[in-house]
């Protein structure tokens, strides 16, 4: 059984995505990455075994745990996201050697989504041409999951593990004057106005004082 953990340490720089459809990015403020390096720590892998790693992304405050048959992913009316009908998710499929996994750090060259939208039974592999912004202030989560490509009709060499980290800083700062900015502020810094305790009249009236 695979047993991965794993936390993300850097956002370097992102490259494109899948060749003819333009160069999608990450948007942090008014900074682009391209790139996700991950540090880990795993066991029971064989070095001579190939590897599927399937990166999953989904916003803290939009978990559906119990609400999404297909997965953790994005739903269509979170507003931070620029994502296209159909597509529940944005996530990213890697093969990577045993060797690979064992130096507890990998880098992905290459990333691309899968829309969720299946054709047939095959998903749709070719990714449109959008930005993806990943707002301050909001912890991203992204579910890592870990299949032995080889081997995968032993269930006891078939390991999946399912991980959750942060994979933005949930605590740089925030860019201002910028429209989504304002709105992601707004929707989760600003407290409405606490209301004063009105005074209750008892009828009572305090005697005047005497000359």
């Amino acid at each position: 059984m695979t047993n991965a953990t794993v936390m993300c340490t850097s956002l370097d720089d992102w490259l494109t995505m899948a060749e003819g459809n333009g160069d999608p990015e990450i948007q942090l403020g008014l900074k682009s990455y391209h790139g996700l390096k991950f540090k880990y720590r795993i066991g029971n892998v064989n070095p001579q075994a190939r590897y599927v790693i399937r990166l999953l992304f989904t916003r803290e405050s939009d978990h559906p745990w119990n609400r999404n048959s297909q997965g953790i992913g994005f739903w269509r009316e979170t507003k931070t996201f620029l994502l296209p009908d159909g597509e529940l998710s944005f996530q990213h499929i890697d093969v990577k050697s045993g060797e690979e996994l064992l130096r507890e750090e990998v880098y992905f060259e290459k990333i691309f989504f899968e829309n969720r939208e299946k054709l047939g039974n095959r998903p749709q592999r070719n990714p449109p041409n959008y930005i993806i912004t990943l707002t301050c202030r909001i912890k991203y989560f992204v579910s890592v999951v870990i299949t032995n490509a080889e081997n995968y009709r032993d269930t006891s060499t078939h390991g999946i593990q399912f991980q959750y980290f942060i994979a933005v800083n949930a605590n740089a700062p925030l860019v201002k004057n910028t429209r989504e900015s304002q709105k992601i502020e707004d929707r989760h810094d600003s407290a409405p106005p606490k209301r004063r305790p009105t005074p209750r009249k008892t009828g009572f009236k305090h005697p005047r004082p005497t000359k």
